[in-house]
């Protein structure tokens, strides 16, 4: 049973109280579910972990119901020859690794850093990861979504009678609907399918220590085209000690850290390795960092690998902005998010910031944009915000009529 008390104070922090909780076990009886809140008239949320991950506030105010998902926990399907997945909403990275380590499989996982936050909720939410697959979104690969009204869609393939490549092709026919169900409340995913990446050959983890922003600029800048080619596949982040200390418990260095790795085959790494090495040694206040036993650095090695983590801290409430890699990304960054336990992931023409719990949310979003950084991602203690933030767009009122007729 999912302790769901600690969510229920979170939102009513963020003023949504909540009037029920309702558990289905499997997709007709969350019809059912639905069908019961549509005649109440009633408002509800859906919450795929105990934390709360990509859960969506309703528009209005009123009382919600809360729909605890993390009942639906099957994987339906797991193919290692087509390093494929599917899975209800939730199954956790945890449960994930675990049945692939079980089966043996040669796979591996784009795992947040808290294992027991769902695989579907992190992919819909559109949280960035560490590994080559990192875009969750990218990885994504089909779905069966009910809609506010009861009907059960399936996406991409799987609305094709008899397909074999529901997971294996993302497109069909027609218009790609599947982003409308991402940060959104215009159906609840029952299920989700993911690509996931073979085994690597070879990996090389490295992390460097940096001595102020400067260098970090001159090191995003040198790495952002070796990112861009796929020459480093992996995302690189850079993490204050602030964060790090949030996530892990553990931070030997108050300095800026640069974490990535190298990936492929040996002959392959043989080129790449020194080439990286050039660069860090050519940037001055960089310095590689020894492959030791520090905790965070043990930690990160697992992400990077494609593993879950055995245990974590809770996980602090975050949100993301994005801006472009240009030059002097970081000093902008700094000046923005400075005061903030910040880390900035490169991943490719894009650097996004991942801000813990900020305590002056509108004054973080202001300094942002006048950085250029825009929100990305949701969070529960910020969706209010992140809302009204782009609410006179044209694109913000095609996703209301899309909502209001859905919801109608």
């Amino acid at each position: 049973m999912t302790d769901l008390k600690p969510l229920i104070a979170r939102l009513a922090a963020a003023d949504r109280q909540v009037s029920g909780i309702e558990s289905p076990s499997d997709l007709v009886a969350l019809k059912a579910v639905l069908a019961r809140i549509r005649s109440d008239g009633a408002n509800y949320v859906a919450a795929m972990d105990a934390f709360g991950t990509g859960l969506v506030l309703p528009a209005s105010p009123k009382p919600a119901v809360l729909i605890d998902l993390t009942g639906m926990a099957r994987i339906t399907n797991l193919d290692g020859d087509y390093a494929l997945a599917l899975v209800e909403p939730g199954v956790t990275f945890r449960q994930l690794g675990a049945e692939i380590a079980r089966r043996q499989l040669p796979l591996s996982i784009d795992s947040t850093i808290h294992p027991d936050i769902s695989v579907a909720a992190a992919t819909l939410s559109r949280q960035f990861g560490y590994t080559p697959y990192g875009d969750r979104v990218l990885m994504q690969c089909g779905a069966e979504v009910v809609l506010p009204g009861g009907d059960v869609v399936r996406l991409g393939m799987g609305a094709v009678p008899n397909s074999r490549t529901w997971q294996m092709f993302k497109h069909n026919f027609g218009p790609y609907l599947d982003g409308l169900f991402t940060q959104s409340d215009m159906g609840l995913v029952t299920q989700l399918g993911l690509w996931l990446a073979p085994a690597a050959p070879e990996l090389r983890p490295l992390r460097v220590e940096i001595d102020s922003i400067a260098a970090a600029d001159q090191l995003i800048g040198a790495l952002r085209p070796l990112r861009i080619a796929n020459v480093v596949a992996h995302t690189i982040a850079l993490t204050t000690a602030a964060f790090d200390r949030a996530s892990f418990g553990a931070r030997g260095s108050d300095k800026l850290q640069l974490t990535t790795a190298l990936v492929g085959l040996p002959k392959v790494l043989a080129v790449y390795a020194p080439l990286i090495a050039r660069i860090i040694a050519g940037t001055p206040g960089a310095r590689a960092m020894p492959d030791d036993n520090a905790p965070e650095w043990l930690a990160r090695k697992s992400l990077l690998a494609g593993q879950a983590l055995p245990d974590a801290l809770p996980p602090v409430p975050f949100i993301d902005f994005a801006g472009p890699a240009t030059s002097g990304v970081m000093a902008r960054a700094a000046s923005a998010f400075g005061g903030v336990a910040t880390e900035y992931l490169l991943t490719g023409r894009t650097l996004l910031v991942r801000a813990l719990a900020p305590a002056d949310g509108p004054l973080l979003v202001a300094a942002a944009a006048s950085a250029g950084f825009g929100i990305a991602s949701q969070s529960l203690e910020f969706e209010t915000l992140a809302r009204a933030a782009g609410a006179k767009s044209a694109l913000a009122q095609v996703h209301t009529r899309l909502r209001d007729a859905l919801h109608a």
